[in-house]
């Protein structure tokens, strides 16, 4: 019988996609300074700085609500253990990302993640572990809605 250790679990790490919606942040202060400045008397800048403030809200509303959203649905999933399971050693290969060559890595033909695969779930779960150190362990990694929810690591046979 095999014993796993938990190496993920997404009940243990907190909400981290608020990271997506820091751009907007940074424009919604550029749009608010350019639209209130008393300094500035140019009417296009104001306009540019109004349409720069609300767009900025708007994405910081999408951004954020979206990737919360997902993140509540992931945990939903895995307390009803309504996700799929893959299990066996991890298996590397290098494969083409647009003109990039990548490490991929896979249990079986399942295709995983690394630092460049797949970008919304780097956004999404910034804190997922790279695949790189456990190429050939025995690691089993609960899946749902493309989002990983847990990995355990086989660490003895009994």
């Amino acid at each position: 019988m095999e014993v796993y250790t938990s190496i993920y679990d997404i009940t243990e790490h907190g909400f981290s996609g608020w990271r997506f919606a820091v751009p907007g942040i940074l424009f919604l202060v550029v749009g608010l300074a350019l639209w209130i400045m008393p300094i500035i008397h140019a009417k296009k800048l104001k306009l540019v700085g109004k349409t720069c403030f609300f767009f900025s809200v708007l994405w910081c509303i999408a951004a954020f609500g979206l990737s919360y959203r997902i993140h509540i649905d992931a945990i939903e999933a895995y307390r009803q253990h309504n996700y799929q399971v893959y299990s066996g050693v991890i298996k590397s290969s290098e494969g083409k990302l647009g003109e990039a060559t990548v490490e991929i890595f896979k249990i079986g033909n399942k295709r995983l993640w690394d630092d460049n695969l797949p970008v919304g779930q780097r956004i999404i779960q910034p804190e997922l572990p790279s695949l790189k150190n456990e190429v050939g362990s025995n690691l089993r990694i609960y899946m749902a809605k493309g989002l990983v929810l847990k990995i355990e690591k086989v660490t003895s046979f009994q």
